[in-house]
């Protein structure tokens, strides 16, 4: 993830010497997963950062992938350390993926749980989830044009001129924080005054599309080879979306075909007031070290006994450091860690 402000242009993807924030996912091997890209001033921009990490939050449970085999072993998170398997997060759920012209899959999906059990609660269903006030959401644009388009925002005030949003390439996507009722308008690159499209932001809805082909049908009639590749690539993953909305709850804002189920480290978060307490050999500092000792002190190995016989000098007697880690929010995830 990366936050980006600046005045200058930044690489191919930001052109405009706009004040820009840059939203980026990629896999561990550099493969995009979505980049967003916003122009605002510097107040909107610090209107919206708390929305651009709720995005975050969104895109990283969107990004559940397909590698696992059913018959992968797993265990519990209580014998993780002893099972000799891999944990999987329980809400990790397998659904079953078949796309025209494609080889049926197993795609592993977060499924959120029933919100009765984030209380400690036995009973689903017993409790409701109540919503904010703040509605903001996340806006994504698709184009299957196989030319690029501009998004502007039409402002709510008809004598005001459009705003600039992005530009998007053929058959690619952008997308921007928004609100239901926003309005934004589909034109061609340098012709802002001809509207080829618009669209109407609706609560629950973040996936917007213009297509002006039409089908699959008309794009193999029409489109070259390259480019009937590229357009299909944009038609399966809206008919994945399908298949994940119906799964999950929720759309689908990534770009399907990551072949890595989610694997890094995570501690569960299964109510709130859970606690995971871990004990570590990296007790308190009493004292800072002197500047120019410091980082010869810290190799990249923090476990190496040398390192922490150079700072001993610096800490308390005690040998072991006991952290207790407090869930405080479960979804997304958030925890304490006092003192």
């Amino acid at each position: 993830i990366g936050f980006i402000n600046s005045t200058q242009p930044l690489n191919s993807w930001a052109r405009n010497s706009y004040p820009s924030v840059q939203l980026e996912l990629m896999t561990k091997n550099k493969m995009p997963i979505a980049h967003f890209r916003y122009h605002h001033n510097a107040i909107q921009i610090r209107h919206y950062l708390l929305l651009f990490l709720s995005v975050f939050a969104l895109l990283f449970v969107s990004a559940a992938s397909d590698d696992a085999d059913s018959s992968e072993h797993t265990c519990a998170w209580d014998d993780r350390h002893n099972c000799g398997g891999v944990y999987r997060d329980p809400n990790l759920k397998e659904m079953q993926v078949n796309l025209v012209g494609r080889e049926p899959e197993s795609f592993l999906a977060y499924v959120h749980p029933d919100i009765s059990t984030f209380y400690n609660k036995t009973e689903e269903g017993s409790m409701k989830i109540t919503e904010t006030k703040f509605n903001g959401m996340m806006g994504k644009f698709v184009n299957m044009a196989a030319k690029p388009i501009t998004i502007l925002w039409k402002p709510y005030n008809p004598t005001q001129e459009p705003t600039y949003i992005s530009q998007v390439e053929a058959f690619g996507a952008a997308g921007t924080a928004t609100y239901p009722g926003h309005v934004f308008l589909v034109t061609p690159v340098g012709y802002h005054s001809t509207v080829l499209h618009e669209f109407h932001v609706k609560k629950d809805n973040s996936l917007y599309v213009y297509d002006p082909i039409g089908s699959l049908k008309e794009a193999e009639k029409t489109l070259s080879a390259p480019e009937l590749e590229r357009y299909k690539l944009q038609y399966d993953n809206l008919a994945f979306n399908k298949l994940y909305e119906q799964f999950t709850g929720r759309q689908w804002l990534g770009l399907y075909g990551r072949k890595e189920a989610p694997r890094y480290y995570m501690w569960p978060a299964e109510s709130f007031g859970q606690v995971h307490t871990v004990v570590t050999k990296e007790t308190h500092l009493q004292e800072l070290p002197e500047d120019d000792r410091f980082e010869k002190m810290i190799p990249l190995n923090c476990d190496a006994p040398e390192a922490r016989k150079a700072l001993q000098e610096y800490k308390g007697p005690e040998e072991n450091l006991t952290l207790n880690m407090t869930v405080l929010s479960v979804a997304p995830r958030g925890f304490e860690i006092k003192n």
